[in-house]
């Protein structure tokens, strides 16, 4: 399966380690964190700015999510 964030999250209660998140606008990353850290799934998370990039990059460094970060595109496949 893949799930979308679009801002609820009640997605993430049935995301497992078989789902792909995918999370535009990213942000700092809380839906990726508890999707790929909490859920086990694996995520994309795109975030364009680039001062929120760089927080969003602390974030999932914090969250041992930060082994696949590039520029403008986080992925964890």
């Amino acid at each position: 399966d893949m799930f979308v964030a679009w801002g609820a999250g009640a997605e993430l209660h049935v995301a497992g380690a078989d789902d792909l998140f995918v999370d535009v606008g990213a942000n700092m990353g809380s839906y990726t964190v508890l999707a790929c850290a909490a859920r086990g799934a694996r995520g994309i998370c795109v975030e364009p700015v680039p001062s929120t990039f760089t927080r969003l990059s602390a974030n999932l460094a914090v969250n041992n999510l930060g082994d696949a970060i590039k520029q403008g595109l986080i992925s964890r496949l």
